[in-house]
């Protein structure tokens, strides 16, 4: 119901699709036997994990880092260029990744023995672990536009092809707004 609901409030037919959702209900009819993969973008971290990995930890220490990263370019040079940055924590259990702009990250999972007499699949999974910030998704549009910014061609201010970077003084016009913004908007 979560994942359902999940997927039902992102449906973008890019990052979300139809077929994702209907792969939820197959998932349902073939009790249990996934297809495919499905991507799931949870709004807020409402737990930590049980093997004592605290990931709303890992999450806002990333978080943390990108905006760092992001003040001490702006403070320490005077450029007007940026760059996008992907990072990822990787234990036993988990990989939690985080990006910023059009960085992208992929987990290969290889193909592993079924076990239960299964056939072993021939081939792995590659598997997406992040989304691309770009102007023209819906909720970036409205970032932008709620910023006092626009999005005109599929970029921002006619310029920028991502809808979110480090450095790229020159469309951090508001710091209050940039400076908040981080905390509320990490995806």
């Amino acid at each position: 119901k979560v994942l359902l609901e999940n997927l039902l409030r992102f449906e973008d037919g890019v990052t979300v699709t139809v077929e994702d959702i209907q792969a939820i209900v197959d998932w349902q009819n073939d009790k249990g036997k996934a297809q495919r993969e499905i991507q799931y973008r949870p709004a807020r971290v409402l737990m930590q994990d049980f093997t004592g990995v605290p990931a709303v930890v890992d999450l806002a220490a990333m978080r943390d880092a990108f905006a760092a990263t992001d003040e001490q370019f702006l403070t320490a040079t005077n450029s007007s260029a940026g760059t996008t940055a992907i990072a990822a924590v990787v234990t036993r259990t988990h990989c939690i990744v985080a990006n910023c702009g059009d960085s992208r990250g992929y987990l290969y999972r290889p193909a592993a023995g079924g076990g239960s007499g299964e056939e072993a699949p021939k081939e792995g999974t590659v598997l997406r672990m992040s989304i691309d910030h770009k102007p023209d998704r819906p909720d970036e549009t409205a970032r932008i536009t709620a910023a006092g910014g626009w999005v005109s061609g599929g970029r921002v201010l006619h310029t920028l092809a991502v809808s979110r970077a480090l450095g790229d003084r020159d469309f951090k016009l508001v710091p209050s707004r940039r400076s908040s913004e981080g905390a509320e908007d990490f995806k």
